[in-house]
C-alpha cells in the first residue's frame, strides 16, 4: 500500500503545534512494492526501473502512472496538505495550536 504524510507548522505557533494529515492510500503493484520494500529502493527509481520512464518522482509520479494521469503527483499531495492547514483555518476550533 502507498500513502503519503503532510506536516504543517506555523512559523509563530507553539513549538509543538504541528498538524498533520495523510493522503489516500492505494494498493502498489507487487513487483513495485518487492522494489521498494525487500531492494530497498525509492519508489521514484522503482517506478522508473519498473515502467521504464525517467525521474518519474519529478512528474506525475507512481499514481499519475497507476492512474492513467486521472490524479496528478500534486493533486495526491493537495487534499493531505490542505487537512493539515484544518487547524490553522480554524483557529477558534483549535486553541491549543495557539500556544
Amino acid at each position: 500500500h502507498c500513502f503519503a504524510w503532510a506536516a504543517v507548522k506555523q512559523a509563530s505557533a507553539a513549538a509543538d503545534a504541528i498538524s498533520t494529515a495523510r493522503s489516500a492510500e492505494f494498493l502498489l503493484p507487487r513487483q513495485l512494492s518487492q522494489l521498494v520494500l525487500h531492494n530497498g529502493m525509492e519508489l521514484g527509481a522503482a517506478d522508473d526501473a519498473l515502467f521504464g520512464r525517467i525521474d518519474s518522482s519529478k512528474g506525475s509520479g507512481t499514481v499519475g502512472h497507476l492512474t492513467h494521469n486521472v490524479i496528478s503527483r500534486a493533486a495526491y499531495y493537495e487534499q493531505a496538505i490542505v487537512m493539515a492547514l484544518i487547524p490553522f483555518m480554524n483557529p477558534e476550533l483549535y486553541p491549543e495550536f495557539l500556544r
